[in-house]
């Protein structure tokens, strides 16, 4: 008993390093800093992290396992990438769920969340300026918007969803997107909320990713071309 106890305890601190580097690698991703198609390797990302192989190795295949890194027989690694076909239906695969969770949480946002999306909305608005900033509460912003659902399979959907097409979005707007769009929408949605007007608030979500998308799609080949995105 007390051998199968020990074994267990040394299990908890190799899951929690696992854990951390996966997070910390999906985070690079979706910020951009490690761009689609940028090669990564095992005993580089081990060397900066400071630690063995294995944790890295795990994360990697729980990247793997969610398609956001692209492991190859050859050991090749790298960020996976999408198609303007794919990154199509991506977008619209967003937004069915986002407005989905959208309706779900019309009623149940609570008074702390709405306050939350306050702090968050006008760091946004002081941010507008600051693209590669505003991009980073952004996520937070919409994050908060549904965060008293009781949903986990949605919600799981939702970040697969957004991991797969953040570092794209990232690029894209930081370099060329107005956010003044954004910024409207943003404070309609908070209004919507408050108010618990569901069918404003779907309004206003739907003008904020939709217009975000309808920009995605307009100049994704240009980003390419300029060589922002591999």
């Amino acid at each position: 008993m007390a051998k199968s106890e020990k074994l267990n305890l040394r299990k908890i601190p190799k899951m929690t390093l696992r854990q951390r580097i996966y997070e910390e690698l999906k985070n690079r991703i979706i910020a951009g800093h490690i761009v689609p198609g940028q090669m990564i390797t095992l005993h580089g990302l081990a060397n900066e992290f400071g630690v063995s192989s294995v944790p890295v190795r795990e994360a990697l295949w729980q990247l793997e396992s969610q398609k956001i890194v692209v492991i190859e027989n050859n050991k090749r690694m790298y960020v996976n990438t999408l198609t303007k076909k794919e990154m199509a239906e991506a977008l619209d695969l967003r937004l069915m769920l986002e407005l989905a969770a959208a309706e779900k949480a019309c009623d149940k946002t609570t008074r702390k969340t709405l306050s939350r999306i306050e702090v968050v909305l006008k760091k946004l608005d002081e941010s507008a300026d600051d693209h590669s900033n505003y991009m980073l509460l952004n996520r937070q912003f919409h994050s908060l918007i549904y965060n008293d659902i009781d949903s986990s399979m949605l919600m799981d959907l939702i970040n697969q969803i957004w991991a797969r097409i953040s570092p794209y979005i990232q690029i894209l707007l930081t370099n060329y997107y107005d956010f003044s769009t954004s910024v409207k929408a943003h404070h309609g949605i908070l209004d919507a909320l408050t108010k618990k007007d569901k069918v404003l608030l779907v309004e206003w979500l739907h003008l904020d990713l939709s217009h975000v998308t309808e920009f995605i799609l307009d100049h994704f080949d240009d980003a390419l071309s300029k060589g922002k995105q591999p």
